[in-house]
């Protein structure tokens, strides 16, 4: 009669002959079981591997919820936040400058109003892809409120601010040019330059950019005449 225990005995001490144990068991059956169990090794391996990348997977798919903006996949003000605030302590440490862009979209609300919601959203995603086409990316960009946007980065900083905006601006021109929608991009911004010895905080930096951009936005309200509120603002182009 078959010995289970006896079986048992020569898979886990195959050391001792089988010659010598209590009951004889066929080496093929024996060999048979040994390969059973390896592979059910392996199947139990594979699917713990699985188990992990899933894991991994989404651990990865929380991390983006946490820090990008599901609307433009750019970072969200969390995202901003985290990420400004390790490249500013690498600035310090390479006596880099850093440059922080403060943007907001004007005319957002009109566009939900006079379009709909659809097609304000498309002008947000629009916004992303023009501050992307603009700057690198190794720079950290972001959406850190319903129409603003932020820029932070060291690279730029080496730059004339002026040939910044004129980037900035001519792709704004050409996205416009290109684009047959019934509005026209337009943003106001306000960019702050600081030196890797000040010991200006992140958030002091990023007041100081949104306050030049709310004194520019202050120059292109001047410039306004006054007539209704489509006409004023000037975004949806005449139909020749």
């Amino acid at each position: 009669m078959f010995n289970l225990n006896a079986m048992v005995d020569y898979v886990l001490h195959p050391e001792i002959p089988y010659f010598e144990m209590d009951h004889l068991i066929t080496g093929w059956f024996a060999a048979s079981i040994t390969a059973i169990i390896f592979g059910l090794t392996l199947v139990y391996i594979r699917r713990l591997e699985k188990t992990v990348d899933e894991s991994r997977s989404l651990e990865d798919k929380l991390q983006s919820l946490i820090f990008i903006d599901e609307l433009t996949g750019l970072c969200n003000r969390r995202g901003v936040v985290f990420m400004a605030k390790q490249q500013l302590k690498l600035a310090r440490r390479q006596n880099r400058k850093i440059l922080v862009l403060y943007g907001d979209l004007n005319n957002l609300k009109i566009v939900n109003d006079e379009l709909g919601h659809k097609e304000g959203d498309l002008m947000l995603i629009e916004t992303a892809d023009v501050l992307t086409e603009t700057f690198r990316d190794s720079d950290i960009i972001g959406r850190i409120g319903g129409d603003e946007f932020i820029v932070f980065s060291m690279d730029a900083a080496d730059e004339d601010i002026a040939l910044i905006k004129e980037r900035f601006q001519r792709n704004i021109d050409t996205h416009n040019s290109k684009r047959e929608n019934r509005y026209k991009l337009s943003i106001s911004v306000g960019i702050s330059v600081h030196n890797s010895e000040s010991d200006t905080s992140f958030d002091e930096m990023l007041q100081q950019a949104e306050e030049f951009m709310y004194e520019n936005k202050k120059h292109i309200k001047k410039n306004i005449l006054p007539a209704s509120l489509m006409e004023e603002t000037n975004i949806f182009p005449q139909q020749g």
